[in-house]
């Protein structure tokens, strides 16, 4: 899966990252960029042999991971195995639905945002309802989109961690 920020020369397999790809494309750079050696769908991939490792240190042994904080909106943390109680999604999840008036969160198969409806850049409604009984409240897409806030419990999450570890990896 192609990242945001790896440059158009980049080495990885994945090829030149979209914020890379968009600004040669201005400069007028379009045929220098890196083509991926193929394409994957976010949602058809499988956790790597990082997030697999990443699964390992925090349930083997002597634990030495407590907390993931991540910045990825791809799901790929959770579908590794890594407990959600000891993670923080900071930018979202691109397969998480939330309900505005009772909470109750929906872990879907597919990307939430725009799959039922058009919608905006801060528009999080995604056109489905909440199935808990007596509640039918709007389902939200969880993606943070630039000049939004973070989610307040996920950040209070993540900051409480941080202040307890004894070091942190980024």
């Amino acid at each position: 899966i192609a990242d945001f920020r790896s440059g158009i020369c980049t080495v990885l397999d994945t090829g030149a990252g979209k914020w890379a790809k968009q600004a040669a494309r201005k400069e007028g750079k379009g045929t220098q960029i890196k083509k991926p050696k193929r394409k994957t769908n976010s949602f058809k991939a499988l956790p790597t042999k990082s997030h697999m490792a990443l699964v390992g240190l925090m349930i083997n042994g002597p634990k030495y991971l407590k907390y993931l904080i991540s910045q990825n909106t791809d799901g790929m943390h959770r579908r590794s195995g890594i407990p959600v109680n000891q993670m923080s999604e900071l930018h979202g999840n691109g397969t998480m639905e939330v309900c505005r008036k009772c909470g109750t969160e929906y872990l879907r198969d597919y990307k939430c945002r725009k799959s039922l409806r058009k919608q905006s850049t801060h528009d999080h409604f995604t056109g489905r309802y909440c199935a808990v009984p007596k509640c039918g409240g709007k389902l939200n897409d969880t993606i943070i989109n630039f000049n939004e806030s973070l989610h307040e419990i996920p950040l209070a999450k993540a900051e409480e961690n941080t202040s307890k570890c004894d070091l942190m990896l980024s």
